[in-house]
């Protein structure tokens, strides 16, 4: 027997073996690599938002747009002008409410604002009403004829998964705090649209209202940032 030499059979059972193994590696190894490009993707599209922050002193977080600061530093008289959430035939209590505000330069060298209102409420507040035809009945007010339907919107989670909202949105003349290129602000009529998102989330109404004037929609990007901060809804902080 020459054991120096090794039969023609077992040696294919050996690269075998090695060319199975080595693929268990590999696919593995590209799993996780498919894995972290995924995951590198999602933050990528998420990554014009701020971290999560609290809906007033509710346990629901959102990520606003890092366009924005944080709630406008202004008096009561203005706050309508400035912030307008869109939520006063809602029931009181159990509420709470965050409002955003952000600027686009217009061609002169002003300031076009936009916002983004929040607000969280108990759904046992509602006594048996329908929350969304009281929202809706609000902003009826405000919109008249131009007020579409509430709409079923599917939103891209940061997780990878999807969330659905409702959604509605009309335009109407509007009053906007407005400052000028040499820094001279007053509140200016224009057309201008909201656009509100709604969820029933864990027994609350959660709502997002976007408002802003018409002539920035596209700058804003409102069709890429609505959905996107609507998916990024959670409980906890």
């Amino acid at each position: 027997m020459n054991f120096g030499v090794i039969r023609g059979d077992v040696c294919v059972v050996i690269v075998l073996v090695a060319v199975f193994c080595l693929g268990c590696g590999t696919g593995e190894y590209r799993e996780r690599v498919e894995r972290g490009l995924t995951q590198s993707k999602l933050q990528a599209e998420f990554d014009s938002l701020q971290p999560p922050k609290p809906i007033g002193d509710t346990p629901f977080t959102i990520r606003p747009p890092k366009l924005f600061k944080q709630s406008p530093d202004v008096t009561a008289e203005t706050m309508v002008e400035r912030t307008f959430a869109p939520f006063g035939a809602l029931p009181e209590g159990d509420a709470s409410t965050w409002s955003y505000e952000g600027f686009i330069e217009d061609g002169g060298g002003g300031k076009m604002p936009f916002y983004l209102a929040t607000a969280v409420r108990d759904m046992e507040g509602f006594e048996g009403q329908e929350p969304f035809g009281m929202l809706r009945t609000s902003l009826e007010a405000v919109c008249g004829e131009s007020l579409g339907q509430w709409e079923t919107v599917t939103c891209r989670t940061p997780q990878g998964g999807t969330v659905e909202w409702k959604k509605i949105r009309g335009t109407a003349q509007q009053e906007f705090y407005y400052t000028d290129g040499k820094g001279k602000s007053m509140n200016l009529p224009m057309a201008g649209l909201i656009e509100v998102y709604a969820r029933n989330e864990s027994g609350f109404l959660v709502v997002l209202g976007w408002r802003m004037p018409t002539s920035i929609e596209q700058n804003v990007g409102l069709h890429d940032l609505g959905p996107k901060v609507a998916g990024t809804l959670a409980v906890g902080r």
